[in-house]
């Protein structure tokens, strides 16, 4: 009855917000349209994005600023349920606050590593300078690994560029592979600070599930696109704690071939997500979205008054923002729907349980 009380004007206003998101039926009607003018004119006319494109032009916009302005747009949402949220809660949102500031940091680090136009912070700058002490226009002046770290000194991140900093060599990839381990465990040692019994129950609950997921998908590309040595792999994955989640890992690094992953994944609660492909076209990354997808909003069901279906909102509020920039660049180039739709957006011939 606690947690019933305490979340049931968050969840009211989480559920009006849920409302508006975009449905795959609307999101095939968008991918439908034949020039970008007309997509934003359909855009237009959802009120959760009336206003977002209203200033720009949508025959010269560019992907940094769409990705700009429904970045914006997103982060506005998140401080919305911030600022609406007791004490209690916003140690769950600070956790989520995590998860994007990794984001960014990505960011900057392919514009480093790249040579590409860093990507414009300066609309949510201020929100990551109060909650998380970055500072990312700074931070996009930065010319090396050694100069970010000065700019992180006073974040959560100092150690990680501390570290990445003092190696004589180190690529995109290493830096990458270093910050989501390093992010994965801040997650999860401020859960277990931070949260309550049951909130970190939920949580915790949600980000093993994300993790095993996560880990199979890079054994998979480890040993399928880089012909990795089983022994050498365990050091690109986030370590897991559960005794089934330890099984599967070594399950996973035994495999021989294709069909051996799919059997893994073929079994168990996940079966229903396969479709009856051959293997060898089949592709993963969809079906582990879809599953991720499912757990969420299935915990959000079974723990209505929790974090577990804030969890499920944001993170599918993130797929529809990443949806809209992909179908928006393949009608900038002259992609058909049907193409949009099997091969870009793969709503198509594919279960969803969300």
């Amino acid at each position: 009855m606690g947690s019933l009380y305490r979340y049931s004007a968050l969840i009211t206003k989480l559920r009006a917000k849920q409302s508006r998101l975009l449905s795959e039926g609307q999101l095939t009607a968008l991918a439908s349209c034949g020039s970008l003018p007309e997509l934003f004119r359909e855009l237009g006319q959802f009120p959760r994005y009336a206003s977002v494109f209203q200033d720009e032009n949508p025959e010269s916009i560019s992907r940094d600023a769409l990705e700009r302005k429904l970045m914006t747009h997103q982060f506005q949402d998140f401080s919305s349920l911030y600022l609406f949220a007791d004490r209690e809660q916003r140690a769950f949102f600070k956790l989520e606050i995590l998860r994007y500031e990794s984001f960014l940091l990505k960011r900057f680090l392919r514009s480093l590593f790249g040579g590409i136009q860093n990507f414009d912070s300066r609309p949510f700058d201020s929100f990551f300078k109060k909650h998380g002490g970055i500072d990312f226009s700074a931070l996009s002046s930065a010319s090396s690994i050694a100069e970010a770290s000065v700019l992180l000194q006073s974040s959560r991140y100092a150690p990680l560029f501390q570290q990445l900093a003092a190696r004589d060599q180190v690529s995109l990839y290493d830096c990458e592979l270093a910050l989501d381990l390093y992010s994965f465990e801040l997650l999860r040692k401020q859960a277990e600070k931070t949260l309550k019994r049951e909130e970190k129950k939920v949580f915790l609950a949600l980000l093993e599930q994300t993790i095993s997921l996560l880990n199979f998908q890079w054994i998979r590309r480890a040993k399928k696109y880089y012909n990795m040595e089983p022994s050498k792999i365990p050091a690109l994955l986030i370590p897991a704690k559960g005794h089934r989640q330890q099984a599967e890992i070594s399950a996973w690094l035994e495999a021989d071939s294709e069909e051996d992953y799919i059997s893994f994944l073929r079994r168990g609660p996940w079966k229903p997500f396969f479709p009856r492909h051959a293997p060898e076209t089949l592709e993963i990354e969809p079906i582990i979205q879809s599953m991720l997808t499912y757990y969420e909003t299935t915990l959000a069901k079974q723990a209505p008054y929790s974090c577990a279906p804030i969890i499920a909102y944001l993170h599918a509020q993130e797929l529809e923002v990443q949806r809209l920039i992909s179908i928006t660049e393949a009608i900038r180039y002259g992609l058909s729907a049907e193409r949009i739709l099997t091969a870009i957006l793969q709503l198509k011939d594919r279960r969803t349980f969300a």
